[in-house]
């Protein structure tokens, strides 16, 4: 799962996903709303059980980016706010975009809290305990 290659489908389904809006022009709220309910769903699923690797998360993080800012075209527009500001809640000054390392690492440690917590499964309890990924 380290592999690069293995993260292409996802970062291509962004892409298609995006391509697919065509040349709407969507107010910045509208743009939120589609990375918070269309993109950021489509690597849940990867993430949920493999390590999203650094290049990939800054990947997808630019795409996120230049959609929010530039909209379907993409390119290179002024950033009005810092993307870590953008990732925090809307309760606390941000936008409210999930940021994709941070649920990565808390998709992986649901089911290892999961696997800890079943007695039944107590080799991967052993391998898990002694940190193994």
């Amino acid at each position: 799962p380290r592999k690069l290659s293995t993260w292409d489908l996802m970062v291509e389904q962004l892409r298609l996903k995006l391509n697919s809006w065509g040349n709407k022009h969507l107010s910045l709220g509208g743009r939120l709303v589609l990375i918070n309910s269309v993109l950021n769903p489509i690597p849940i699923f990867f993430m949920s059980f493999m390590k999203m690797p650094a290049l990939v998360v800054k990947k997808v993080t630019r795409i996120q980016r230049e959609f929010l800012w530039g909209g379907v075209k993409g390119g290179k527009k002024l950033s009005w706010v810092k993307w870590r500001v953008v990732c925090k809640e809307k309760r606390r000054g941000g936008l409210g975009v999930r940021d994709i390392k941070t649920t990565n690492l808390s998709l992986l440690m649901k089911w290892r809290w999961r696997l800890l917590q079943r007695d039944d499964l107590a080799l991967w309890k052993e391998e898990l305990a002694c940190g193994g990924d």
